[in-house]
């Protein structure tokens, strides 16, 4: 009878390991994740205009051979917001996967700090997009081709019988990944740093293993001066390159101050990378009990921080590297890890940015370099303890910490996607269809973690009418950034953003919401009679007059592609209050009846009172004046917040044929206000 093979299990486990840190980090909360940011810009693109679209978006922003990668991805996982997250974490995990292996072949004496690095490269808590899996995906995508090529690359130097054949290959991936997008192509230059490290242990003086280094780079160096031929002189752009390496021109005309703020720019950023970011992760406002999420966060510590140190020290004492005391490997691992970091960072000091920059999201100029600031981190560990446990304790512990810092990022990106679920249902609800060219103003953005681009981006997909000219249907305008002569009526607009975001229209075409004046409000489509309403903010309050109704389009099902959305959320208040606000705009009263009587069988109550209003309506109008007092003695209190604007309610209800004076007269005693006709 064979026995289980554990040892053997576990001294080749490091993939499987890997799993287990990628579900703890960001696998836990794949199910409820969705789009954010520039997903919406792709995710729209594509929607309106398929690939046509999307390779129009790819060229105006300078990556015109990118949509490979999103085609593809569209074309196997459709619009589904789950299956582009799981697409995005499994070309993360090669990229580090395939990372790891290539490390394995370069310090083949040094599996366990290798694998330490690995690790830290998974989780290392500077990216947080990870959630933006439509944007990022394509950047694991490109780096998993990079990291094969040097994988490629390291096997052929070491295997002369298929050398050619290997280089070829290794070429090839090399050249998919810099001619797709420039994110990585600063780390071509570790070529030539990799080769002289392999050749460390054959017989070669110092000329012969410099001409074999130079022989094996050859091919590469034409390979990269191909691409920067191609990306400076023969690749088709708009007009204009939004990534030109201004760092060149500045260095001609204003060399001193250029390379001052280069090398204050660079030590900024390096020092943030290896240190600084860390400080993240132990935030004390992070570390608290308040929420399910918090305490799922340091469950995540935890359980990640022990079950890396013990799978660590399980590996370790399965390898007897407990007792390797020689071959120190911090030497090379700190110069390695630092170039890497340093050509890493190139392309993005080169075009004036950097992860310390005040670009916004500015912690995507972090991932060319995070497996060489991990191999440093190592290798400082490595210098500090010449003994295994420490180390592993110590890794054990960052990395938990780093967990921690992932799943934050996806708790935050959760509560967005929720709340983008929650408008988007609402606003269907409420507004069916609207008329092409429709204003949309609000009271800032859709969600946490989202841009006014992102919103326009959002709105069009939920409402797609682009005209024959490209333009968008929708734009919103974020009343918060908006005054005077902005807020006018019957003033032309006209905006752009992200490249293929395009807008015209005129504000007496336009729809006001307001969706954060008071805590819990459903969405709410506002209009000058809501001028009374104590709980429209001061933001909405000067575009009330600019909601025109008729470009809501209402005779039409309210409904949503479920391939991006997901299944309709469940019918809660907000979605009786939408359609009976809905019913209210077109007079149909006996169906706000039947609203208000579905809501009372699940119970469903506001958390803002005054949303009782258009059920009170609803029942003035078909004669249940019982019913409307009764949901008016729901809707009084605070007295003094809701009564002034109950009492003007009222005021135009009985005004109706249908009311007499005895129903005046409780509606008076009950609101305290003169109702007078």
């Amino acid at each position: 009878m064979k026995v289980f093979p554990l040892k053997k299990i576990i001294q080749n486990g490091f993939p499987i390991y890997l799993v287990g840190i990628f579900i703890l980090a960001f696998g836990l909360q794949v199910p409820r994740l969705g789009y954010v940011l520039d997903d919406w810009v792709i995710l729209y693109a594509h929607y309106t205009g398929g690939n046509q679209n999307l390779a129009q978006y790819a060229f105006l922003v300078n990556r015109p051979n990118l949509t490979w990668i999103w085609e593809a991805g569209i074309a196997m996982l459709g619009y589904n917001a789950i299956r582009w997250q799981l697409f995005s974490l499994f070309w993360r995990y090669l990229a580090v996967l395939v990372t790891w292996m290539g490390w394995k072949l370069l310090w083949p004496n040094h599996k366990t700090e290798i694998s330490l690095a690995a690790c830290l490269f998974a989780v290392y808590p500077i990216f947080n997009q990870q959630s933006a899996a439509i944007s990022f995906s394509v950047h694991w995508v490109c780096l998993t081709f990079y990291a094969a090529s040097i994988l490629l690359m390291i096997t052929a130097v070491k295997n002369p019988h298929f050398r050619i054949s290997l280089l070829i290959a290794s070429l090839f991936l090399g050249a998919v990944n810099v001619f797709s997008m420039e994110y990585f192509v600063g780390l071509e230059l570790l070529r030539p740093v990799i080769v002289w490290l392999l050749l460390a242990n054959e017989n070669l003086s110092q000329t012969q293993r410099i001409k074999k280094v130079f022989a094996f780079w050859l091919p590469f160096i034409l390979m990269l001066a191909v691409y920067l031929l191609y990306r400076f002189n023969w690749m088709p752009t708009p007009g204009y390159d939004r990534n030109a390496p201004g760092l060149f021109k500045n260095l001609i005309s204003s060399p001193i101050s250029t390379a001052l703020n280069l090398l204050l720019g660079a030590s900024r950023d390096i020092i943030q990378s290896l240190f600084g970011s860390w400080s993240a992760t132990i935030q004390s406002s992070e570390f608290n009990f308040d929420t399910p999420a918090s305490i799922m966060a340091l469950g995540v510590v935890v359980v990640t921080a022990v079950f890396s140190v013990g799978f660590y020290f399980i590996q370790m004492k399965s390898e007897n590297t407990l007792l390797q005391k020689t071959n120190r490997f911090y030497q090379s691992a700190i110069l390695y890890g630092m170039l890497a970091v340093i050509f890493g960072f190139l392309p993005i000091w080169a075009i004036g940015q950097g992860i310390t920059s005040t670009s916004l999201y500015n912690d995507r100029f972090s991932l060319p370099i995070l497996a060489g600031a991990s191999l440093v981190v190592i290798g400082i560990l490595d210098w500090l303890s010449h003994d295994y446990a420490p180390k592993i304790v110590v890794v054990g512990i960052l990395a938990g910490l780093a967990a921690g810092f992932q799943f934050r990022a996806e708790t935050i990106n959760r509560y967005s996607w929720e709340t983008q679920l929650n408008t988007y249902w609402q606003l269907k609800w409420r507004i069916p269809a609207m008329k092409p060219a429709t204003a949309l103003y609000g009271d800032g953005v859709l969600a946490s973690y989202m841009g006014s681009w992102a919103d326009d981006a959002a709105y069009n997909t939920l409402y797609p009418a682009r005209s024959a000219e490209g333009l968008d249907g929708t734009w919103f305008f974020d009343l918060y950034k908006l005054s005077g002569s902005e807020l006018g009526f019957d003033v032309n607009l006209s905006e752009q953003k992200m490249e293929n975001l395009q807008f015209k229209g005129n504000s007496s075409n336009s729809l006001v919401i307001q969706k954060k004046g008071a805590p819990g409000q459903c969405v709410w489509l506002v209009t000058p009679a809501d001028r009374e309403n104590p709980y429209i903010s001061d933001a909405i309050k000067p575009a009330l007059s600019l909601t025109n109704l008729d470009r809501v389009i209402g005779n039409i099902p309210s409904s949503l592609p479920e391939e991006i959305y997901g299944p309709e959320i469940a019918h809660n208040w907000c979605y009786y209050f939408e359609k009976a606000d809905l019913e209210r705009q077109y007079g149909q009263w006996n169906e706000i009846v039947k609203l208000w009587n579905e809501s009372q069988s699940i119970k469903a109550h506001p958390n803002v009172p005054v949303e009782f209003v258009p059920f009170i309506q609803g029942a003035a109008h078909t004669g249940n004046w019982d019913l409307a007092l009764e949901i008016t003695k729901l809707a009084i209190y605070p007295r003094d917040l809701n009564e002034n604007y109950l009492c003007s309610i009222w005021k135009n209800l009985l005004t109706n044929p249908g009311a007499n004076s005895n129903i005046q007269a409780k509606a008076q005693d009950l609101l305290e206000c003169s109702l007078a006709k």
